[in-house]
């Protein structure tokens, strides 16, 4: 029962109120509140609905400092956290109570997103960017990552200069926060643009030009061409010196990151006039002699050499025979693209003059045997005189001018025939009776100064032959009595025989000497009926083919030797000297001659020097032989 009903009825009893009327019970109200969408994002709106049907007022207090006398009022809290709603109800009876908690929460910072468009072009370049950035982002920060680029659009665009692989940043700031997101942007590097100008164009050569490199865009290297088959540089500015005139086309290569371009020029340079000059080799020679020309023009395509001795050439580095002595004024007109030019020089050439050299020390002989061995000549046997021989045997040095005595040969004899091959030396024909020859072969080695011999029967019944050796091979005279030759090889010691023309069957003595990879075979004699006839017919035997080409007449009375690449023949009764050149024979003049018109003398040649020496004397042959030894330069 209500304490103040209770209360109305004791008061009743006391003033004997027995007429008794109830009055109505008003009861203070009861407070309670529901609450939509608690425990929300900041910035939402929050609904409040009460309950409290016997308040006669309400009165809210939000927690945030708010309030509101609204039965069913609303709040948007502006900051985030707890916060206690006490709702108070009042009526006549008195007033109540009650709270409840509001959560309000920061809401989540913004997720960073975009998408790029045109990525992958080739600077300079625009790119697109696209902004997909979700969670309420209220401000945008872009950084495209060069260094220079920056932008707070929601979606920019931004235009790369140059290639490369860029960082680029998104950062969406909003009530959450800010969150980032970085994604790479290629930019392709466009090549360069390459370009050159070129300085002293037109030039005479030889004249520099200087290369001014106008190239734009990223360039790593540089790679010049100029044009001239000689020239390269990968300098970026270079010179250059061209030698020659002409047109060239100077290409200039440039790379860098987006690859590599050409372009080209032409650049002309003016030939110089043509500059003759020239140098000569062998002046103040002993004719007859060769001089070897060098020409050293500069600027010039063609040449025309006037030698003063009736002979001209177009060679370039001509080498001429001049015959006779004299003072020669030699014209080289060199011409070019750009004109012509003469020069002069003068020739002279000498007569050459025999000398007196080392006698020879031995015992004065004639008809001997030699050979040059390694420039040094090897005399070998010879008559004394009336069925008196000898088995020496003498070295002459021409470098010392000395004569040395060596290893003596098996057999006195004399009438032999010397030659060389590989280092050492061969004798044939060594005998003391020249009417039947000799069938011996005499091999000579200097380093050990010791012979050998060994028979050839080959060479039975060939007296007074001849002998040439070409390439390994020795090719033995006809001898008196023979119409073949004897093909005979010097490392196997076979032997083949070999007709020969009629001219020369049974011609003894003569002539032999190798001339050009041939055997020159000529002069010589022949006995019939005790009947002596002098040969002159000449030969060349080629054993390639094995063909005998004939060549002019062999002067009368003549011996020879090859003088260096020549072959020279003297005259033993008179002392003149002949030129065998191209199959002719012609004069050589000679300054002095000493005393000849002698038989059996010695003749040999070292280097470009002839010698000659000993023998009898023609017109008594049982005079004393001679010692005197002489030479004759004929370089």
């Amino acid at each position: 029962m209500n304490r103040y009903f209770l209360i109305a009825l004791l008061s009743c009893m006391l003033t004997s109120c027995w007429t008794w009327q109830p009055k109505e019970l008003i009861l203070p109200p009861t407070a309670s509140f529901t609450i939509a969408n608690n425990n929300c994002t900041l910035g939402c709106v929050v609904t409040f609905n009460s309950n409290a049907p016997t308040a006669t007022s309400l009165k809210w207090e939000f927690g945030d400092g708010g309030t509101s006398t609204e039965a069913n009022p609303t709040r948007q809290y502006t900051t985030a956290g707890n916060f206690t709603v006490r709702l108070t109800a009042t009526n006549q009876a008195g007033s109540n109570s009650t709270t409840q908690t509001v959560t309000v929460n920061n809401p989540a910072a913004p997720v960073p997103n975009f998408t790029i468009a045109n990525g992958d072009c080739v600077a300079p370049c625009e790119v697109v960017f696209t902004n997909t950035t979700t969670g309420g982002a209220t401000g945008f920060q872009w950084n495209f990552g060069d260094g220079i680029g920056t932008s707070t659009q929601q979606n920019p665009r931004y235009t790369y200069q140059t290639g490369g692989t860029y960082s680029v940043t998104l950062t969406a700031t909003g009530q959450g926060g800010a969150n980032s997101i970085v994604l790479p942007v290629t930019i392709r590097s466009a090549p360069p643009v390459v370009a050159f100008t070129l300085n002293n164009n037109n030039c005479v050569a030889p004249c520099e030009v200087a290369f001014t490199n106008t190239t734009t865009g990223s360039v790593t290297s540089y790679q010049w061409n100029f044009g001239d088959g000689i020239g390269t540089s990968t300098q970026q500015n270079p010179r250059y010196t061209y030698q020659t005139g002409g047109t060239y086309s100077v290409t200039l290569t440039a790379t860098g990151p987006g690859g590599s371009r050409s372009t080209a020029q032409s650049v002309t340079i003016r030939a110089a006039p043509p500059v003759a000059t020239f140098t000569l080799g062998n002046d103040n020679c002993n004719a007859p002699c060769t001089v070897n020309f060098t020409n050293t023009s500069r600027n010039a395509t063609s040449f025309r050499w006037d030698f003063g001795n009736g002979i001209t050439s177009s060679e370039q580095n001509p080498s001429i025979q001049f015959s006779t002595a004299g003072n020669y004024t030699v014209q080289l007109t060199a011409s070019g693209a750009n004109g012509t030019n003469t020069t002069t020089q003068t020739v002279r050439t000498v007569v050459p003059r025999w000398r007196s050299v080392a006698t020879f020390p031995g015992v004065p002989r004639s008809d001997v045997g030699i050979f040059v061995l390694n420039n040094r000549a090897y005399v070998i046997g010879g008559v004394l005189g009336a069925d008196r021989f000898s088995n020496e045997v003498w070295e002459y040095d021409g470098n010392g001018n000395q004569w040395n005595q060596k290893r003596s040969i098996s057999a006195s004899g004399a009438y032999g025939v010397g030659f060389t091959n590989n280092n050492t030396g061969y004798i044939i024909g060594h005998t003391t009776d020249l009417g039947n020859g000799s069938s011996l072969v005499h091999t000579y080695n200097p380093g050990s100064d010791s012979w050998t011999n060994r028979i050839e029967s080959s060479l039975q019944n060939r007296p007074f032959c001849q002998a040439c050796a070409v390439n390994g091979k020795a090719y033995l005279g006809v001898g008196f009595n023979q119409t073949t030759l004897v093909e005979y090889d010097l490392n196997t010691t076979s032997a083949t025989t070999i007709p020969v023309p009629a001219a020369l069957n049974s011609v003894g003595g003569g002539i032999r000497f190798p001339i050009n990879g041939r055997c020159f075979i000529g002069g010589g004699f022949t006995i019939i009926n005790n009947q002596v006839s002098i040969k002159t017919q000449a030969f060349e035997f080629d054993p390639g083919t094995r063909q005998f080409l004939q060549r002019g007449d062999v002067p009368e009375n003549t011996l020879a030797s090859p003088v260096g690449p020549r072959s020279f023949f003297l005259n033993v009764e008179n002392g003149q000297l002949y030129l065998y050149q191209n199959g002719q024979f012609s004069t050589v003049e000679t300054g002095n001659k000493p005393s000849f018109n002698r038989g059996g003398i010695f003749l040999f040649s070292i280097g470009n020097t002839l010698y000659y020496g000993g023998g009898y004397n023609f017109s008594n042959s049982s005079l004393p032989r001679f010692t005197d030894i002489w030479a004759i330069n004929l370089n």
